[in-house]
């Protein structure tokens, strides 16, 4: 099978739910998360379907500066919960977004800055869900700044990590269209796919060998 018969299996199959975009014959496939908690078993899901699509690593981009300062944690209590990630994805690409400033050194602020002033902010509005547009008066600044630094990270991963495919969940999906409307020369595709319990994704993992 070629990617697109995969992919197709996939969906036919609901392991996947839906394709957005063209997904290249060698995709280099990743997501982005943050860590506000241990990891979640979804995230091996993920790495499952890149093992049958990807002759690439699964690419993980964890944001460990956000939660760190939102949830007020000491540097020990972050290296904690990245360690975790290390360890749980042992065969995964992983990279922290407190590493990714490092390397940008000095011009981080700026390209943050850059990339900011390239957003429109009506669109982050029509794409919040309508329960947060009906409280957005409560919506603190923390919330805004972690959405627009996952942006600036997806940005990142297909511009210095040659990404070209992104996996998101179902309910994720807000962020992947507020990134088509900010970045319109974007060529990055997206597998979305769907809520599952742990149990649902033992299962499904089982079924996927058959498949392949």
């Amino acid at each position: 099978m070629n990617t697109i018969e995969k992919l197709n299996a996939l969906k036919w199959n609901n392991m996947i739910i839906d394709i957005k975009g063209t997904v290249i014959e060698t995709p280099r496939i990743g997501t982005i998360c943050w860590a506000r908690s241990n990891p979640k078993k979804i995230f091996e899901y993920m790495g499952i379907l890149n093992k049958y699509i990807s002759p690439y690593k699964f690419v993980l981009i964890v944001d460990d500066m956000c939660p760190k300062t939102i949830y007020g944690r000491s540097e020990e209590e972050q290296e904690d919960i990245n360690q975790k990630y290390i360890d749980s994805f042992t065969d995964y690409d992983i990279y922290f977004s407190s590493e990714i400033l490092k390397k940008g050194n000095n011009s981080f602020m700026t390209d943050f800055i850059t990339f900011m002033s390239e957003i429109n902010f009506n669109y982050y509005l029509d794409f919040l869900p309508q329960k947060k547009r009906e409280n957005f008066a409560n919506i603190n600044l923390g919330e805004f700044l972690h959405t627009f630094f996952e942006l600036y990270l997806i940005k990142y991963a297909e511009k210095n990590m040659d990404i070209s495919t992104l996996i998101f969940g179902k309910f994720s999906q807000n962020i992947m269209f507020l990134q088509s409307q900010i970045s319109r020369e974007s060529k990055l595709s997206y597998l979305i796919i769907p809520r599952l319990s742990d149990e649902e994704i033992t299962n499904t993992a089982k079924k996927m060998q058959n498949i392949f």
